[in-house]
């Protein structure tokens, strides 16, 4: 195998194989280089059946420049391939020449290496630069101040040498990150000027006064930087009403400028534009504040299609006809609206198939609005225990198309999204449904947003009612387990039609003992306990289901709710098992 010429890549993972590598792999991948040298600004077209994104996430040569394909790859603006991390990319970065302005670059936690090239700068007008936990040596470039970053990562490297004096000159930068480096010198002045908080070591600087502090200098071979805000020094450039003899005039007046700073701030909120985010999905045209309004007939109660805890949606028309959801968020009033912006960026470049996709947001001092497609059929919650006859609609067909799905979506940002994005608020609501049926899951990173962010813990319990793991209410520590418990809740009322929670379980008698205070988790896991797991099935889909495909799915959904975090399995796996058990359907009902 090692001596195939033409092989640029292999994958051996999963396996239980043992022993040396055989010296012929020395050459697997040898002219990968050679293919690709001359080809760093005009790279050949990549068709779309070889898998580009599929290949990338295998095993690549020490001596191939992967950099080269994924400028390429973001250049076209790739769907799913659009950061990497984790991947084990080797190999230099080189400075490439785009047309194409990029939104953000990751590639952390690989083995990328050498010196970081000034040309970086020429691959378009990045806001998030991250290229952490790799092995890269040398300075930090010194044009970093040409782009607008807001997040800067460079942390866990071999950068040496000074910080360079540009990087106090970024001025939309939010966050820098040059920990466990081997810095030395000094902490240009350009930085301290505007740090809040300098860590050092176990050395903390807080709160820097307005003495000034022209360099700090680091001894160590390490160097812990951090900056973790910034002061933004805002001058108010105020229209007052003066008398002949420069002071304040009547009442009258001053209510008069009240009147009028009203009106200019909300005709200047008129004219806010809808931010996108470059991606192949995209708003219509080019929107305003304005457009929403007119769209949502002024936020009217009549478009209001959905109601939760981080905001009202609308059903918005566009004027070109198109129909779009507009979510009002309910401002939390703690993040600035950079660090919105920030998080805004990297959900709106987020794109899976089964994730309702952020179009655009439009943010105001008062207001948050966010823009997403319209999924025209509403939730899953609607059609199970809301609309008139709507569980009758949902045959064991749909609802197997809609749990494989949505289990897909979840998988999606629990598996392929760096940092991991938990959902905290898996249901049967956030699952909303499209013309065919097909499952789109919604609100994800909203409660990350609304509850903290600090690795996921806070000290209130996000979630619902019903589909809150139990270790939550204990440890206030959310994880991707947590979003399994809620989806096998989502599968158990998938299968038995019923709700998570209400008075249909209270002293309920099942002919051997009366449980009180129970909850659906509790009532099927008896049930399958006593033999007795048909009683669970909703007669609707009795009939339509197999017995097997509707016992797996049952003891699918029993699984996820273990009490036990650990007993849970990955995302990953429920997504692979729903996929079998609908393979299962499908092959016996070829029809369907």
């Amino acid at each position: 195998m090692g001596n195939c010429s033409s092989l640029l890549w292999i994958n051996l993972g999963r396996n239980q194989l043992s022993g040396p590598v055989p010296d012929s792999f020395e050459f697997v991948g040898a002219n990968a280089v050679d293919t690709f040298r001359s080809n760093w600004v005009n790279l050949p077209l990549i068709p779309v059946e070889m898998g580009e994104c599929s290949a990338l996430k295998r095993w690549l040569p020490g001596n191939y420049a992967p950099y080269t394909f994924l400028i390429s790859d973001l250049g076209l603006q790739s769907r799913q391939c659009r950061v990497w991390w984790n991947l084990l990319l080797k190999g230099q970065l080189h400075p490439v020449e785009l047309n194409t302005p990029l939104a953000y670059m990751q590639l952390s936690s690989n083995q990328l290496s050498g010196s970081l090239p000034n040309g970086i700068g020429l691959q378009g007008d990045f806001s998030i630069l991250q290229l952490d936990h790799n092995e890269f040596t040398g300075p930090t470039p010194d044009i970093l101040d040409e782009m607008p970053l807001y997040n800067v990562n460079f942390s866990h490297n071999h950068f040496n040498g000074t910080l360079p004096e540009s990087l106090g000159f970024i001025k939309e930068l939010l966050t820098l990150d040059l920990s466990y480096n081997e810095l030395t010198g000094s902490i240009p002045p350009s930085i301290v000027s505007y740090t809040r908080a300098l860590r050092m070591g176990v050395t903390v600087l807080k709160g820097i006064s307005s003495a000034p502090i022209l360099a700090v200098s680091v001894v160590s071979s390490l160097l812990v930087l951090s900056i973790v805000g910034i002061i933004c020094l805002v001058t108010s450039r105020g229209t007052y009403v003066r008398n002949d003899n420069g002071e304040d005039s009547s009442s009258d007046s001053r209510f008069k400028k009240v009147a009028r700073d009203q009106f200019h701030s909300r005709r200047n909120l008129l004219k806010i534009p809808v931010s996108t985010f470059g991606t192949e999905l995209a708003v219509p045209k080019a929107l305003a504040y304005f457009d929403l309004l007119v769209a949502t007939d002024n936020f009217s109660d009549v478009n209001i299609i959905g109601n939760g805890g981080y905001g009202v949606v609308y059903k918005a028309k566009l004027e070109d006809g198109s129909l779009v959801a507009i979510k009002k968020l309910i401002d939390d009033g703690e993040k600035g609206d950079r660090e919105f912006a920030s998080e805004m960026l990297i959900l709106g470049n987020v794109i899976h198939d089964n994730l309702v996709p952020l179009l655009g947001y439009c943010a105001s001092e008062t207001e948050k609005l966010l823009v997403f497609k319209c999924m025209t059929n509403g939730s899953l919650d609607d059609w199970l225990h809301e609309r008139s006859g709507g569980k009758q609609m949902l045959d064991w067909s749909k609802r197997l198309n809609i749990a494989a799905g949505a289990a897909r979506g979840l998988a999606f940002l629990h598996h392929s999204c760096a940092p991991v994005i938990i959902h905290r608020d898996m249901k049967g609501s956030n699952i909303l449904l499209d013309d065919d049926f097909n499952a789109c899951v919604t609100d994800f990173g909203l409660a990350r947003r609304m509850y903290g962010k600090d690795t996921h813990v806070s000290t209130i319990v996000a979630g619902t009612l019903g589909y809150v793991p139990p270790e939550y209410s204990q440890t206030w520590r959310s994880t991707t387990k947590g979003d399994v418990y809620s989806f096998g809740v989502v599968l158990l009322e998938l299968v038995s039609g019923r709700r998570p929670t209400g008075f249909e379980y209270d002293d309920v008698n099942d002919g051997e003992t009366t449980f009180t205070g129970g909850n659906l988790v509790e009532y099927v896991r008896i049930l399958l306990s006593r033999g007795r797991h048909q009683e669970a099935y909703d007669p609707v889909i009795k009939d339509s289901g197999s017995s097997q495909e509707l016992f797996q799915f049952l003891k699918l959904g029993v699984v996820c709710t273990e009490e036990l975090p650990s007993n849970r399995p990955a995302m990953s796996d429920v997504s692979k098992a729903l996929d079998q058990i609908q393979s299962s359907y499908n092959s016996r009902s070829p029809g369907a």
